[in-house]
């Protein structure tokens, strides 16, 4: 049985997508989805000219733009993911003590996105960071809980998720 702050999360998740389902589906059929294969493709040849025009200066330049794109996208979508998961540590009974007097890790440099029935190393494969960070936030089933980085290890210890332990 899922507890009571999952089935609080899950609620909230059901009522913001049928809220904003419209536009939930109006992202999922994006230009690209609607071509047929021979536009993809066309559109596909257009993009790879236009890379082999460029000089080696402007493929770098680029190439640094689209890295610092997704790192911007990338953070962006973490700390979504964080603070839709609550932005604190799940666990009970973490012994991480705030400036406040409360207890529960809060500070987003240690917080770490956990499943909660295990399983995150297959799908961390599967997709890239971004495609994942767009799940948890996605998420209306609590697959997924926000923990510090020591409560993840000890969880990791105590189900022998880790190879290290």
């Amino acid at each position: 049985m899922p507890s009571a702050i999952v089935l609080k999360r899950r609620a909230i998740d059901k009522r913001y997508y049928y809220r904003h389902r419209r536009r939930i589906s109006v992202r999922k059929s994006r230009k690209w989805y609607s071509l047929t294969l021979e536009q993809r493709q066309k559109l596909a040849e257009r993009s790879r000219r236009w890379f082999q025009r460029l000089t080696l200066k402007e493929k770098l330049e680029h190439s640094r733009a689209c890295v610092a794109y997704t790192r911007k996208k990338r953070r962006s979508l973490r700390r979504l993911a964080i603070k839709k998961l609550g932005s604190r540590c799940a666990n009970p009974r973490c012994m991480w003590i705030n400036k406040d007097g409360s207890r529960g890790c809060t500070d987003r440099r240690c917080l770490q996105v956990d499943h909660v029935f295990g399983g995150g190393k297959k799908e961390y494969k599967k997709r890239a960071t971004i495609r994942f960070y767009q799940n948890v936030i996605n998420d209306l089933r609590g697959r997924y809980q926000c923990l510090c980085a020591n409560c993840n290890w000890i969880k990791r210890a105590l189900r022998k998720e880790s190879l290290f332990i």
